[in-house]
């Protein structure tokens, strides 16, 4: 027969009545004072980094910057390009870290555009 649950089964309760709503949803609690000064310090230091922020220089300028400084000039970094079949210079060099965890650098052909990898780290290790 339908409807009847087998033996050692019991019926579901009904699910609880929700707590009522308060009568009027837009009425808060009252602000604590200390709690109302503090966030008006962090609102103010907010503007205040953000002010900070918009006065720096763009990273443009910082990575010009870097390749003036004495001692920052790199060398081109080179891979071998498997479509090329010859060691090119390689452009927008990106350091990842492999499954493995060894460091490798990622970057563009100069010469046909394909992305070629170099095991190894971005800059040599100093001994």
């Amino acid at each position: 027969p339908h409807g009847t649950l087998p033996k050692g089964f019991a019926k579901a309760e009904p699910a609880p009545e929700p707590a009522p709503e308060p009568a009027d949803p837009d009425a808060s609690p009252a602000p604590d004072p200390a709690k109302a000064e503090q966030i008006a310090a962090v609102r103010a230091r907010l503007v205040e980094l953000r002010r900070a922020v918009a006065s720096l220089p763009d990273a443009d300028d910082d990575a010009d910057a870097a390749a003036r400084r004495p001692g920052a000039s790199r060398a081109p970094i080179s891979a071998y390009c498997i479509k090329c079949r010859k060691k090119t210079a390689m452009s927008d060099p990106a350091e990842l870290r492999l499954k493995n965890g060894r460091p490798a650098v990622r970057g563009t052909c100069t010469e046909c555009g394909s992305s070629i990898v170099r095991m190894g780290p971005l800059s040599p290790r100093r001994r």
